[in-house]
């Protein structure tokens, strides 16, 4: 027995091998097909070609698609009948014509960044649901017509433990490839202990700064317990909203860094299914792929107190609400009817514990469906879904305190959504309205006109945790009142 190895994967020649020295008839035919497809290419011009194969490359980078994605049966069939004989390319075709074009804009972004005197990074890390890890940086400059440009410089696969002698070598690795170490004045990240201690590492002229949105998001989280998990476990209403994660395609999970640089009339039915299109119903806030700011999010219920856990469980009833009707199709067109009746254009979507904004995002949308959801409580006796799927709702049902509570959450959330808001902006320096930001929240936070004892209560755990997380930082807090002067 004779084991055949080819460079590149290409299977040409293992199929020239089966078809002349095993005498296999399906290669014949391939062969033939193969023949005659390439009569017809080649009266296509070399232009034509290349435009056809670049528009090919182009719909797999813009859309996000695999890379033997455009070479399924029913693709293929599709390309034929608009333009007989074509093929798109193969995926290690693709593969190569990556490598180049990913070249060819490491040489344009390094000429970009000649121009900048000063640049800053912020950087992250994220990673997909199989866990493995990837690191992004982006870069914030002005050109020489005073423009403000952000650019991402890298996003690359991070192979090694995240220590603090790993990642301060990655990142020094990246400035200086592309000649901006030099020019490098700040970098800002989380606040793990592992990056806080990389710039031990890293040149002491660049500063340290810790990400205010991460802040917001652990305040948020850990102050209200908004994901502080049940003892008893229960599947219905933990959620992490991570279905709908992405696995990112292999072949470009193998394009290294380094490897690259070398070389939305409703029709109830009468019995009860699943929801085949109720993943459409996550909108935005279950993200593709995830970053690490769940890492610091408070979850066992020994550190909460009654007030945490009385949210966590008014939360946790809101999921599973929420997931019930986007499983259920029955459930589904029900509501769909009612939102048409109240003219809502909204859909019920779960949030995610990487986003504080997501939960924000989600009981809005549950006092949007306020109305609907009670009307759905009433009726389930006469919709056709099973007795255990009533008796769930009975469960699952919100009381008028309950209500009031998910009121008052989402009014206390609004300054910080406010605040996250302009912190956001990439047409400026963001850091210049950090400590605005901060004022107004706490201005808004120290204010009990509203006599809510709730809301009161809300407010103090949150001032906790601002002391905790920004007044405590003193050298955090310090560096961004200096930017400011």
């Amino acid at each position: 027995m004779s084991i055949l190895s080819r460079k590149g994967q290409s299977t040409s020649s293992v199929r020239r091998h089966l078809r002349l020295v095993h005498e296999l008839k399906e290669f014949e035919e391939k062969t033939i097909k193969s023949a005659k497809r390439y009569t017809m290419m080649n009266s296509l011009s070399p232009d034509e070609k290349r435009k056809l194969n670049e528009l090919a490359l182009n719909a797999i980078i813009e859309d996000g698609r695999s890379f033997n994605d455009l070479n399924k049966p029913g693709i293929v069939k599709l390309f034929n009948g608009l333009l007989s004989g074509f093929r798109p390319p193969h995926r290690n075709t693709i593969k190569r014509n990556l490598k180049r074009l990913n070249q060819v804009h490491v040489e344009k972004l390094t000429k970009q960044l000649n121009d900048a005197n000063f640049i800053a990074i912020t950087t992250d890390f994220w990673c997909d649901r199989s866990s493995r890890s990837y690191l992004c940086m982006t870069g914030h400059w002005y050109d020489n017509n005073m423009n403000v440009k952000s650019k991402i410089l890298v996003f690359a696969p991070f192979h090694d433990r995240h220590t603090s002698d790993n990642i301060s070598s990655e990142l020094e690795q990246h400035l200086k490839r592309l000649n901006i170490l030099e020019k490098t004045t700040t970098i800002t990240c989380d606040g793990a202990s592992n990056m806080k201690a990389s710039f031990r590492k890293i040149d002491s002229r660049i500063k340290r700064l810790q990400c205010l949105a991460h802040k917001l998001h652990l305040i948020i989280c850990n102050a209200l317990g908004l994901w502080i998990k049940n003892r008893k476990k229960n599947d219905d209403t933990q959620s992490t909203g991570s279905d709908d994660e992405y696995v990112l395609d292999e072949e470009l999970r193998s394009l290294s860094l380094n490897e690259l640089n070398n070389d939305e009339n409703v029709i109830i039915q009468d019995h009860d299914d699943e929801n085949p299109e109720s993943s459409e119903e996550t909108e935005d806030y279950c993200y593709l792929s995830i970053d690490l700011w769940e890492n610091d999010v408070i979850t066992d219920s020994d550190f909460s107190n009654d007030l945490q856990r009385s949210i966590s469980n008014i939360m946790n009833k809101c999921r599973s609400i929420i997931k019930m009707i986007n499983k259920s199709s029955n459930l589904t067109s029900y509501i769909d009817k009612l939102k048409v009746i109240h003219k809502i254009p909204n859909s019920l979507s779960i949030d995610c514990i990487s986003r504080w904004n997501s939960t924000k995002f989600m009981i809005g949308n549950m006092l949007k469906f306020k109305q609907l959801i009670i009307q759905l409580h009433s009726d389930k006796h006469d919709l056709p879904i099973t007795s255990k799927r009533k008796q769930k709702l009975t469960n699952l049902e919100l009381t008028s305190d309950e209500w009031r509570m998910i009121a008052s959450i989402d009014n206390v959330l609004k300054p910080f959504y406010e605040a996250t808001t302009l912190m956001s902006g990439q047409k400026y320096a963001t850091i210049g309205t950090a400590l605005f930001a901060i004022r107004k929240i706490k201005s808004f936070l120290e204010n009990y006109v509203d006599n809510n004892l709730f809301a009161t209560q809300i407010k103090n755990d949150l001032l906790e945790q601002m002391v905790k997380y920004i007044d405590d930082d003193t050298e955090q807090l310090e560096t961004i009142i200096v930017c400011l002067c």
